[in-house]
């Protein structure tokens, strides 16, 4: 023996009684478990967790969602991120390459946040903190932080990580978290449309002096969209009016925050686990 704890599952069944109906003999067995409760928490890992980048999942974080409604924490502040030019690093560097930007990624942004925070990849190149008990100074004190983190990294000529941000906070009980999440979702987007061009161009001088490869900016699926216009999802929204298409991921309610969105993000993240490639999305 080692000392290792086992799980040990007991069945019993009784075979005689007293007459006051008290069991008087017993016939048992056990069944050691310990295999298959390994391979349960290995595949609650798998959900909890982004396979590629080691932060919390798109399901995690709406379970994180729930938890602080129902604590009715507040304030709290959300952070929506997106990485800029993922799409172009992917199409001329390979998928490995965008995998290795996503993972650079996670690891900045993690490294300014506290251990009360949750940072989650929700698919793709999009990325949620979400800040309990952190109004909005506070907030604008921490992206401050990953703003210049990011910028010392990069100054060091490896791939850029640019980043597009939006910021929601509130101390109001009555403003639900998902509220912030669409709110700052809309303000990561109006980011990323204003600099998307400059986050192009610096990945395309990086890629051609590094690389060696020739890049050119004219494909329409590097282009930029106006502003989303609508309520729902304003990501899907803008994909639309870029690409003049249905986006390949529609939700039923734009940016759900009924039960969909958990299933939905629990699927996504157990193919994300098995291999998937990230979104293509701009």
């Amino acid at each position: 023996a080692d000392g290792a704890w086992a799980w040990i599952m007991g069945r019993g069944y009784v075979t005689h009684r007293d007459a006051d109906g008290r069991a008087t003999r017993l016939v048992g067995l056990h069944t050691d478990i310990s295999a298959s409760q390994g391979e349960r928490e290995r595949l609650e890992e798998l959900v909890k967790n982004d396979a590629l980048t080691g932060l919390h999942s798109r399901a995690f974080c709406d379970l994180e969602v729930e938890n602080m409604e129902r604590a009715r924490v507040r304030p709290v502040s959300v952070i929506s991120c997106d990485v800029n030019g993922l799409k172009l690093i992917n199409d001329y560097l390979g998928h490995n390459a965008g995998d290795d930007l996503l993972r650079r990624t996670a690891v900045l942004l993690r490294e300014h946040l506290r251990l009360t925070d949750c940072a989650a990849r929700m698919g793709g190149d999009e990325f949620v903190l979400l800040l309990p008990g952190c109004g909005s100074s506070k907030a604008r004190d921490i992206l401050e932080r990953i703003r210049r983190g990011l910028e010392a990294a990069n100054e060091r000529g490896d791939m850029p990580v640019l980043l597009s941000f939006g910021l929601a906070s509130t101390d109001d009980p009555a403003v639900p978290v998902s509220q912030l999440l669409r709110d700052a979702d809309r303000a990561m987007l109006r980011d990323k449309n204003a600099h998307r061009p400059e986050s192009h161009r610096r990945i395309k001088k990086w890629i051609e002096r590094d690389k060696n490869v020739i890049v050119s900016l004219e494909d329409s699926r590097y282009e930029g969209g106006p502003p989303p216009t609508r309520d729902g999802s304003p990501k899907a929204e803008m994909q639309v009016q870029a690409r003049g298409g249905k986006p390949r991921f529609p939700s039923p309610s734009g940016f759900p925050d009924e039960p969909f969105r958990l299933r939905a993000g629990l699927f996504h993240d157990y193919f994300l686990g098995m291999g998937a490639e990230p979104s293509d999305s701009i």
